[in-house]
This record gives C-alpha cells, structure tokens and sequence, in this order.
C-alpha cells in the first residue's frame, strides 16, 4: 500500500504575527507552504512536523499553527525542536483531534519512532538515556524482518557539510549510529533542524533525510548566518511502499 507523508519542519513561529525573522514572515510562509501543498494535485495521508514550530514558545505560535493546519482535515505527527517549549507545544496541540504527539507509529510495514533530542536553553542535540533506551525498547519490540524503520528527531547526527548549522548537531550521535548500525530493519533518520533538503548515506541501508525550512533556507555550504540565508518555504515529500522509499522536495523562492 502507497503512503504519502508531507514533512514541514522548522516554522519558527513567533507570538506576534508581524514578526519578522530572515527577512521573511514566518506565519505568511506557512500560509503560503500550506496554499501550495493543497494545490498538489496527488494526495498525501500524513503531515508531520519535525520541530521548531515555534521560534519563542508562546501559547499563540501553536494556537495559530493547530488553526491553520487542522484545515487539512489530515492526521499531524509532531516533535519537538530547540526553539520549542515543550509542555506549551503538548498543552495546545492535545486539544486537537488530529495532532499527535510521535512516538511510536506503524504504517502498513514502517515503524516510526519519534525522538527527543533537545537542551532546553541550547541549539545542539543531545539524546538522553530516556530517549535511547526507548529507542532500543521499541526496536526490540517490533524485532520481525516484516518492519521497516524510521527514526524521526530534530537535530542531525552526520554532518551535512554546512558550519552555519553543524555546530549544533546531536553531540552523542555515537550511540545512536551504534543503534542503527546493529539494526539493519532501520532505513530512515528523518530530521530537521539544518533548513534544507539533504539525503546522506549513513551506512549501506540507512540514509539521513532532512527537511526544508517553511519560511528561510540556509544555503548549502554557508556560515554566515545574515549573507548565506536563502529566502523561500517549501516542504519535503516522502512516499513509502512496502519495502522502498522516495523522496521529492517543493521550493518557492521568494
């Protein structure tokens, strides 16, 4: 069976609707990522949310994202980023019929395991004890050839070849690398977090999946964080059969 999930990542919403961050609106990017994906004329099943949705953790960034995203009438899957406060995140988003929080997700024969790899008051990644032992408990618990396996947290594990975000990755991505490494059933480590579209190797199986910005892209390459900023919203599509995936990417430059 086909699946379709559309993953936004990196909102950065902010409290007040005139915000102004890159150059760009963050609120009318996501407006306009929305109005182009409803335009599509393929369907999607999922949308799922890679964090950072909110750049100031208000109350009002995650009223204004659940408004605007229930329109879809679609299930939403979401993590947390950086720039998230996570008790407000889970506070709004849970009153909600199609937001959820993700954890652990099985469609048809893929398992998606949802991470926390975030410092409250830090940019980089760590995963803690917690997040790992569940990780492992979840891979034991669907321990069958039948599954395929995603990993979804905010922050990258691998460099992606960019000093303006690979300063802040997960800093103990050894011991999830060990994790994927020993688990050949796990395919995908889909994140956010570094605001553009890669897809690297980690090993013969698995590849490292990152998502494009809704509102403000850093340019591949780049370490300045005002000249290397490349303005657009975008999002990235994965589509997933029985035991294959691919992916495609849509960029509107502005």
């Amino acid at each position: 069976m086909f699946v379709r999930i559309i993953q936004i990542s990196d909102l950065h919403i902010k409290k007040n609707k005139d915000a102004i961050l890159y150059n760009a609106n963050p609120r009318k990017s996501l407006e306009l990522t929305l109005e182009q994906l409803l335009k599509e004329k393929n369907d999607f099943d999922i949308l799922l949310l890679t964090g950072d949705i909110s750049d100031d953790g208000s109350l009002e960034s995650y009223e204004f994202v659940l408004n605007l995203l229930e329109k879809t009438n679609k299930m939403i899957y979401y993590i947390n980023g950086n720039h998230d406060n996570k008790n407000n995140l889970i506070s709004k988003f849970s009153k909600s019929i199609y937001f959820r929080q993700l954890d652990e997700l099985v469609i048809n024969n893929w398992l998606f395991i949802g991470l926390d790899s975030c410092v409250e008051g830090k940019d980089l990644g760590f995963l803690s004890n917690i997040e790992i032992q569940k990780c492992e408990s979840l891979i034991r618990k669907y321990d069958n050839s039948k599954y395929n396996i995603v990993l979804v947290v905010h922050h990258h594990l691998l460099p992606v070849g960019t000093p303006l975000i690979d300063d802040c990755p997960i800093i103990n991505s050894t011991q999830l690398l060990d994790i994927i490494n020993n688990n050949r059933q796990i395919k995908i480590v889909i994140t956010g977090h570094v605001h553009n579209d890669y897809s690297i190797p980690i090993n013969e199986l698995a590849k490292l999946e990152t998502g494009l910005s809704s509102f403000a892209q850093f340019k591949k390459g780049g370490s300045n964080e005002v000249e290397d900023i490349v303005k657009g919203y975008g999002y990235k599509i994965f589509e997933f059969t029985k035991d294959f995936y691919s992916t495609s990417q849509v960029f509107i430059k502005n």
